[in-house]
C-alpha cells in the first residue's frame, strides 16, 4: 500500500526530473510541527527529504536553511549536512543521508561539548556582511537585538496562544494557564523596562561582535554522532543573523536541547568581546523562560487537541503531552522565582 506522503515524496521529485520508478524505500523519520523528514533511496542512494509546511513562511525557512548551510560549505565548516538538491521552485530540500544518532542527555562527554562550542566558535568567525551572496541580511526567525524586540518576539507568543483558545477547544490545556502567563508576564517585562543596565545602551545599534551568524535551534536534539564520534549538525530553518544572547539563552532553557546549565559559562565565554553578555542574559532569563513556557504549551495543545497527534506520534501522543506539560509547568515556577539556571 502506498501511503499518501510517500505519493507526496514521489511527486515533489518527479516535478524535478526524478524517476518515480528510481525512487524506492520511503520512510518517514521525523516531523511534527515544523516539518516532515523522509528517508529513501534513489538509484540505490540513500538521501532525505526534508519538506517545509505548507505556510507562509515555508520559502523563508527552506531559504534559511540552504543559506546557512552554503555558507557553512563555503567557510569549511564541515559538521552540517550536505544539500543534494535544493529542489528549486519547491518547499522541500534534498540532502545526503547522515549516519549517525541522537545523543541524549545521559550519554553526554566533554568531547561532545568540545565539538559543539568548536562549532559555535567557527560560526563566530564568519563575517555577518558576507553571508549570503547577494548581500543581503537573513536574520534568524526570532532575531532580537533590542529590549524591544525581545519583548516583542514574547508577545507574539502570547497572542498567538489565545489566537487558539479561540479558533480551536475554548476548554484546552491553554486557557487554564494563560492568565497566570499573562500576569507574571506583565511584571517580568515591566522589570526589564525599567532596568538601567549598560547593556541596553545604544541598543538600536549593535557593535559587530554582537551579531552573529546562529544556527537557532541549537542542541542534543539537533545533533547525530557517528561511530567515530563526530557530531554533524542539523535543522537549520530558523538560522540566520542573531544576537548570540538569544542562541545561549534558547539553548539552555529549552529542555529538549539537553545541555545543563552548570555548562552555561563555558558557552557564554565563546563570545568574550561581547561585554555584558552574561549579565544580559540573566536580565533576560525569566522572561526567555516564560517564552519557552509558550513554546511548549502551544506543542501540548497541538499533540492533544489537532490531527498532530494521529500522524507522527500515534498512539504515545497522551504521553508526550504529559511530560511536556510537567516540564512547563516546573518552567513557569523558574520564571515566577527569577531563577531559570540551576546556579550561583
Amino acid at each position: 500500500m502506498n501511503h499518501p506522503q510517500n505519493s507526496r515524496v514521489r511527486q515533489i521529485l518527479s516535478n524535478h526530473g526524478y524517476n518515480p520508478l528510481d525512487i524506492k524505500d520511503i520512510l518517514q523519520i521525523g516531523g511534527g510541527f515544523n516539518n516532515e523528514i523522509f528517508e529513501l533511496s534513489v538509484n540505490n542512494r540513500r538521501l532525505v527529504i526534508k519538506i517545509y509546511p505548507q505556510k507562509n513562511d515555508a520559502q523563508s525557512r527552506k531559504i534559511k536553511e540552504a543559506t546557512f548551510i552554503d555558507s557553512c560549505s563555503k567557510n569549511k565548516i564541515k559538521a552540517v549536512p550536505i544539500i543534494a538538491d535544493v529542489l528549486e521552485g519547491s518547499n522541500a530540500i534534498l540532502f545526503e543521508k547522515i549516519e549517525g544518532k541522537t545523543i541524549v542527555p545521559s550519554e553526554l562527554k566533554p568531547v561532545h561539548i568540545d565539538q559543539m562550542k568548536t562549532f559555535l566558535t567557527d560560526l563566530g568567525a564568519l563575517e555577518t556582511a558576507n553571508y549570503n551572496d547577494d548581500g543581503s541580511q537573513i536574520f534568524a526567525t526570532d532575531f532580537s537585538f533590542t529590549r524591544e524586540e525581545f519583548i516583542n518576539n514574547f508577545n507574539v507568543r502570547v497572542k498567538n496562544l489565545k489566537f487558539l483558545t479561540k479558533k480551536y477547544d475554548p476548554n484546552s490545556i491553554i486557557r487554564t494557564r494563560l492568565p497566570d502567563i499573562e500576569k507574571l508576564s506583565k511584571q517580568l517585562i515591566r522589570d526589564l523596562n525599567k532596568s538601567k543596565s549598560i547593556v541596553f545602551r545604544n541598543e538600536n545599534n549593535p557593535k559587530n561582535f554582537e551579531r552573529f551568524i546562529s544556527p537557532s535551534d541549537f542542541g542534543l536534539h539537533n545533533s547525530l554522532i557517528d561511530k567515530t564520534g563526530t557530531i554533524n549538525f542539523i535543522d537549520f530553518e530558523y538560522a540566520g543573523i542573531d544576537d548570540p544572547a538569544n542562541l545561549i539563552l534558547d539553548t539552555f532553557i529549552n529542555t529538549d536541547a539537553g545541555l545543563p546549565s552548570t555548562l552555561l559559562d563555558e558557552f557564554i565565554i565563546l563570545f568574550h568581546n561581547y561585554d555584558g553578555l552574561r549579565e544580559k542574559i540573566e536580565l533576560l532569563s525569566p522572561l526567555f523562560g516564560l517564552k519557552w513556557v509558550c513554546i511548549v504549551l502551544k506543542r501540548c495543545f497541538f499533540i492533544g487537541n489537532l490531527q498532530t497527534r494521529d500522524s507522527f506520534y500515534g498512539e504515545h501522543g497522551g504521553e508526550i503531552v504529559k511530560e511536556n506539560v510537567e516540564k512547563l509547568d516546573l518552567l513557569f515556577e523558574k520564571c515566577r522565582k527569577a531563577k531559570i539556571f540551576d546556579i550561583k
